[in-house]
């Protein structure tokens, strides 16, 4: 179980309505921050577009993937019987994961906007890290 024992939960097992330990609480605290993030991110992104390039057409892409996906596991999660929604759900964030490492390398290759050169390199490392958990964790569904 690891330095912390058997009340911080197991890494590999999903959060669920009995499995709430902390380090589940953790993982769901951290879907909603990433969620509302995306939103947000994807509303400003929308109404100040003036014309759209590739880049934008993708951060859209990949910001609907991501509030999709965590939707569909909250609700696969909480309110749903079946397992095809959480399913669904990871499939759909870990698309939009290997999106936004893709976009982020892109922004980085760019050059233009240095100042974001750390904090893209925390989010590939953020993203990569939370689908592989989620990945990981939809084969114990």
């Amino acid at each position: 179980m690891g330095i912390c024992g058997p009340s911080c939960g197991d890494i590999y097992s999903p959060p669920s309505r009995t499995n709430m330990s902390l380090f589940a609480i953790i993982e769901l605290v951290i879907m909603g921050v990433v969620g509302v993030i995306c939103l947000v991110d994807l509303y400003y992104l929308v109404n100040n577009l003036k014309h759209w390039e590739v880049l934008e057409i993708l951060k859209v892409v990949e910001y609907s993937l991501i509030v999709v996906g965590l939707a569909l596991i909250l609700i696969g999660l909480f309110c749903s019987i079946s397992q095809y929604q959480i399913r669904s759900g990871v499939l759909c964030f870990c698309i939009g994961a290997i999106l936004s490492v893709v976009i982020a390398i892109l922004i980085l290759l760019r050059k233009e906007n240095q100042e974001s050169v750390v904090f893209n390199i925390l989010y590939i490392i953020f993203m990569t890290f939370l689908a592989w958990i989620l990945w990981v964790q939809s084969g114990r569904l």
